[in-house]
């Protein structure tokens, strides 16, 4: 998906304690990976029958019929929403897995515990329904992508059918929404390791978490490139939980009045829907990031378009939860993992607009509105708001907060369009040419101390280019975006400007022996590079004077002494060469 980006790749073996190391400088990872639970096909079992081939991986001790992995909050669990709520700007994306299509062998057949030899018939969960997401992938700062039933209305235009029939379903043992999202994850190209150049199809929740990374990576690029270059800093890019929101906000799913359930979560990613909410060029939407102290209180008016929905989504990366003690009486626990529990609501006034929340005591039931106290993810939709009506968003805490503060990010979408007649103009406004190390000054046409000013060199906002005028010292394309206080953009014209090299060489470039004045020696001016010295006139200098008439680039060497050429390009850039070339009087037998 993003095959320009810079990949680092390690085995899973100790993957905590690399990700602590390694997470200050990611942004995105991909864990299709996860622990061995369930039903497992082991095709290398002895024998033809494959009905004799399966493996129950639960523990007895713990509970006789179902895997107590599946939903539950593990120590791991807990370590990756710690190093999550420690690096603000990294998000870990995990594979649903696949086992609702590992359903054991039939009613009474024997089969193996674990990788022993021995054998049960004893009656396990077949694994084929809601609460089938294994350890890890319950975590509440990754997101965890299962794989889409996809049909396609035209080329490359997927419509959500539902999950496919491998992909994990939720809820959590704590009832969070899992998967969050879902991935194209059937029939996928992929390259193969058989050789640098081999490629095979193939399907699972792995493939859907690895095209959801590589899209969402370059989402963070778009989000950095409206922004400023340079290495990943505070503010550049997104949170992690600003794009996590940013993805569920936007997903596809077939009735989003409806909300998230726990097949597909919030649906289908949709990176063009989210790459256009970023460029907001029609400003319908809005991204936020702030944070809420303690007993704090956070409150925004937003004006409604109308004749769409007004969407806000509410996300955050919460403190790790309390690991689930593995004892019997804790299989399937319903207490809360969430510690930090904000609270997102929309008034009109007269009515107050609540999230989206889930039974998991009733997995297939639709999603209601009520106070969600499970997810770290809300999501309040007003399906048909009043045009031109104001609502209310408010952002609050309930309980004990650790830490003194929680940051959190909003996506809003189904904003009042403002009627924009802002305009963008610099000046110089057309293409030009400046020499090596020198500046061309470039200011606006509409200077206001109103207006907010980004300039783009080749559509990345320079730093420290957020005044009227800008000194420019590269080559390159120009423009300057210009923001006014109700939010309107423009975007000037580009203007590229060239930097001419004007640098010359001399051929020969050696001392030359002059025999006599009616055998010159002819000297050529060139570049340096091979290339052709367009738009360039020459003046040629014989010990420091100026020969007449001698403006090409070449020139007949009739006397002795030092020759020099200065050359002049674009009318602009000027250039002498410094090296001196002497022609000297050849004496010989006559």
């Amino acid at each position: 998906m993003a095959f320009g980006a810079q990949l680092s790749v390690w085995d899973y073996t100790d993957d905590v304690t690399e990700l602590l190391t390694a997470a200050p400088n990611l942004l995105v990872s991909n864990h299709a990976y996860g622990p061995v639970v369930g039903w497992v096909y082991n095709a290398s079992r002895p024998g033809t029958d494959s009905n004799l081939k399966w493996e129950w991986w639960g523990n007895t001790s713990i509970s006789t019929t179902e895997d107590y992995l599946f939903g539950f909050y593990t120590t791991k669990a807990q370590d990756l929403d710690r190093i999550a709520y420690n690096n603000p700007y990294f998000l870990m994306v995990r594979s649903a897995d696949n086992k609702r299509s590992e359903t054991g062998p039939p009613t009474g057949t024997p089969y193996f515990l674990r990788n022993t030899t021995t054998q049960s018939t004893v009656s396990r969960s077949r694994n084929d329904a809601y609460d089938v997401i294994p350890a890890e992938a319950t975590a509440k700062n990754v997101l965890t992508i299962g794989a889409a039933d996809v049909t396609y209305t035209n080329q490359n235009v997927p419509t959500l059918v539902g999950s496919t029939s491998f992909s994990g379903w939720g809820p959590t043992d704590d009832g969070r929404i899992k998967p969050d999202l879902l991935g194209i994850g059937s029939d996928v190209l992929s390259s193969i390791a058989t050789s640098n150049t081999e490629y095979s199809t193939y399907s699972g929740t792995s493939m859907a978490s690895a095209n959801v990374s590589g899209s969402l990576f370059l989402l963070q690029e778009l989000y950095a490139r409206q922004r400023a270059s340079g290495l990943p800093v505070s503010g550049q890019f997104m949170r992690g939980a600003t794009l996590k929101g940013l993805a569920l906000h936007t997903a596809d799913r077939p009735n989003p009045s409806a909300g998230p359930d726990y097949r597909i979560g919030w649906g289908l990613l949709n990176t063009e829907a989210a790459a256009r909410l970023l460029l907001n060029e029609e400003r319908a939407h809005l991204v936020l990031e702030q944070s809420l102290p303690s007993g704090g209180t956070y409150t925004r008016s937003l004006v409604a378009q109308g004749n769409e929905p007004l969407i806000v989504t509410l996300s955050w990366t919460d403190p790790e939860g309390t690991a689930t003690s593995i004892v019997p009486g804790s299989v399937n626990s319903r207490t809360p993992k969430l510690v930090n529990d904000l609270d997102l609501r929309l008034t009109d006034g007269h009515q107050t607009s609540l999230p989206f929340v889930l039974d998991p005591n009733h997995p297939a039931q639709a999603a209601s509105r009520g106070d969600n106290v499970r997810d770290n993810v809300e999501q309040v939709y007003i399906a048909n708001p009043v045009a031109g009506k104001t609502y209310t968003l408010t952002v609050s805490h309930k309980g004990k907060m650790t830490y003194t503060s929680q940051p959190y990010s909003l996506i809003v979408s189904g904003l009042h369009r403002i009627n924009c007649q802002l305009t963008a103009t610099t000046i110089p406004a057309k293409d030009t040419m400046i020499c090596p190390g020198a500046t061309l000054p470039l200011r606006a046409g509409n200077p206001s101390a109103d207006l907010h000013y980004q300039w783009l060199l080749n559509g990345v906002v320079l730093a420290g280019g957020g005044s009227s005028s800008y000194q420019a010292t590269k080559a390159g394309s120009y423009t300057l975006r210009v923001t006014d206080e109700n939010g309107c953009t423009a975007l000037s014209q580009p203007v590229l400007v060239n930097l001419q090299n004007a640098s010359v060489t001399l051929t020969p470039a050696s001392t030359q022996w002059l025999c006599n004045s009616d055998t010159p020696i002819r000297l050529e001016a060139v570049s340096p590079s091979g290339s052709t010295l367009n738009g360039a006139t020459f003046d040629w200098l014989h010990d420091n004077s100026v020969i007449p008439n001698a403006h090409t680039n070449t020139v007949n060497a009739t006397q002795p002494g030092r020759y020099q050429v200065r050359m002049t390009q674009g009318g602009v850039c000027r250039s002498l060469l410094k090296q001196l070339f002497s022609l000297r009087p050849s004496m010989g037998l006559i």
